[in-house]
């Protein structure tokens, strides 16, 4: 007798939906170089990854409110935004809770503004219980660290951008 694999289908439980979230590239001037900010994170697995501030755009709140209070939420800190700099990535997710054979495809839009620290900030930072911890590191590195191309093409428009405005 074959053994014969069982196939869930999808019978009409797919919902999708849409997101707006906004965040910022947290950098800061070292030795005439740029740094970025690094909140690391696990994901479902255990991996894990570092992010930007970023979140959830609230009824009523405007991209450049959502940016500063997730930098707050997030870090612990206000800081300055540059919304001169803004840039959008645009992506899908899936999300399936396999207990009740629903899937959830999420489209998923991030508006990224600057915000500029101060090297003296930061050992003010003060970590959501979302991240793990935190580090700094050369925008340059950032970019080969990064896990998304959408994620590489900004922090290279950020550099170009940082370096047009802030260091020449």
């Amino acid at each position: 007798m074959k053994k014969r694999s069982k196939t869930i289908r999808n019978k009409g439980r797919t919902r999708t939906i849409s997101e707006t979230s906004a965040g910022a590239v947290v950098f800061c001037i070292e030795n005439n170089g740029i740094e970025v900010l690094a909140l690391v994170q696990n994901n479902d697995r255990g991996e894990e990854w570092f992010d930007m501030p970023k979140g959830h755009v609230e009824k009523g709140e405007t991209l450049v409110q959502a940016a500063n209070r997730e930098i707050r939420e997030e870090i612990g800190l206000p800081l300055p935004l540059d919304t001169n700099f803004q840039e959008e990535n645009v992506y899908t997710l899936a999300n399936r809770d396999v207990k009740n054979r629903h899937y959830t495809r999420i489209n998923k839009r991030v508006v990224f503004f600057l915000a500029f620290m101060h090297k003296n900030e930061r050992k003010q930072i003060v970590l959501s219980p979302e991240h793990k911890r935190y580090y700094f590191m050369p925008i340059e590195e950032a970019v080969k660290r990064s896990r998304f191309e959408n994620q590489r093409q900004l922090l290279k428009d950020a550099k170009a951008y940082i370096t047009e405005k802030y260091l020449t």
